[in-house]
Order: C-alpha cells, then sequence, then structure tokens
C-alpha cells in the first residue's frame, strides 16, 4: 500500500532526526498523544521501511540536513569561522546558492575586506529575512567537508 504525504513526511523526519520515531511523528504531524504509538506502527511496516531505505539510498547518508540548517551552518561559517580559509569558503558557497557567484573563485581575495563584510551582512539579511538565524555552531563539526570539497574543486 502507497504511502501517504504524512507517512513520507514522517519518514524524512525519522533519517532527519537520527532515528527518533516520536519526535518525527510529531514533526509529521500526528499528535503527541498517539506519536508513539503511531511510530512503532510505521515502522514495523515493510513499506515504510522500503521509505527508509530509499531515502537513504538517495541521501548517500544516514543524517539528512534540511536546506535552511545547510544556509543557516554555511552562516555561521562564513561569519564565524576559525580561519579566513574557512570564511572564505563558507562565503563562497552561499555567493553560488544566492546567485551571486563570481566564475572566477580567486577574484573574492582581492576583494577588500570592507566589501567583503558587506557581502557577508547581504547574506545575514536575505537569511534573517527568511527567519533563517544561524546557530552557534562549532568550526570542528563541518570544517572538514567545506575545506575537503575546496580541494576537490
Amino acid at each position: 500500500m502507497p504511502l501517504t504525504d504524512k507517512e513520507k513526511k514522517f519518514a524524512f523526519e525519522y533519517i532527519r532526526n537520527g532515528g527518533n520515531g516520536i519526535a518525527a511523528a510529531v514533526s509529521a504531524g500526528y499528535s503527541d498523544d498517539i506519536a508513539s504509538a503511531k511510530a512503532a506502527k510505521l515502522l514495523r511496516s515493510v513499506s515504510m521501511q522500503r521509505e527508509l531505505q530509499r531515502i537513504r539510498d538517495a541521501s548517500g547518508t544516514r543524517f539528512v540536513m534540511s536546506l535552511p540548517e545547510v544556509l543557516e551552518r554555511l552562516t555561521a561559517f562564513a561569519i564565524n569561522g576559525s580561519s579566513e580559509k574557512v570564511q572564505m569558503s563558507a562565503l563562497d558557497k552561499l555567493m553560488k546558492y544566492y546567485g551571486a557567484y563570481i566564475s572566477n573563485p580567486t577574484i573574492i581575495q582581492y576583494l577588500p575586506a570592507q566589501q567583503i563584510e558587506r557581502l557577508v551582512q547581504s547574506l545575514q539579511d536575505q537569511i534573517a529575512a527568511k527567519r533563517l538565524l544561524p546557530p552557534a555552531a562549532s568550526d570542528d563539526e563541518l570544517i572538514d567537508p567545506i575545506i575537503d570539497d575546496e580541494n576537490e574543486e
């Protein structure tokens, strides 16, 4: 039997939150009163297990960040990164997302610090307008993927 949209949302939330069925059920729209029972029932379903596997296969990971979470993290690194390299890498990725990407990334190295600060402020304002304020994040959480990604380009 095909899954409903609510059940598919449960599957996504279950993967995203690291396997907490009750939290996934509540996030998917089930009431607190039935969240535990509904999560247990859904997780026993063959259709649900297939959907969970499909999501894992598609994401290549057991954890899926939402776009707002990615943007929040990148913004935090652009502003508070532990090094200029981390800040520039995050800023470059944000610029790509917002369509402000410069085709020659080395150009940004020659921008005055004041102009870079204005670019960061502009990105912050755009994110804040969408109510996506950056969380306090430590560089250790994402520094390696950001630098590794830069080395691949």
